[in-house]
């Protein structure tokens, strides 16, 4: 039992650091597809203006995904739930490490420095 726990724990550590390092498309944009609490990790400067474009992909129950943006550690600066396609900007609160998430399903997510 301790080996296959081990084995999952390097398996997640690796893929964790394989997927943080295709998230920034440059240093300015995320461009990718999350699905189910999956992230995209960026870092913005306080007073920066985010455009972030969502593209819903698959739901799983009800209607829509959940789209959230949130520095790392706090609370969410912008939550939306998306049916189908939409887009909204975020002013970042306070500089750091920020991440993008998405829960009930899947979506392609584009976010850009305005």
């Amino acid at each position: 039992m301790y080996r296959r726990s081990l084995l999952g724990v390097a398996a997640a550590v690796s893929v964790a650091g394989c997927s943080a390092a295709t998230d920034l498309v440059g240093d300015d944009e995320i461009d990718e597809t999350l699905e189910d609490e999956h992230t995209a990790e960026f870092s913005a400067d306080e007073g920066e203006e985010l455009a972030v474009e969502i593209d819903v992909e698959r739901v799983e129950n009800g209607d829509s995904v959940s789209v959230q943006v949130a520095k790392i550690g706090d609370g969410p600066l912008e939550a939306r739930s998306v049916s189908d396609s939409g887009s909204f900007d975020v002013e970042v609160e306070e500089s750091g490490d920020h991440v993008v998430t998405v829960t009930n399903g899947a979506a392609h997510v584009t976010l850009e420095r305005e």
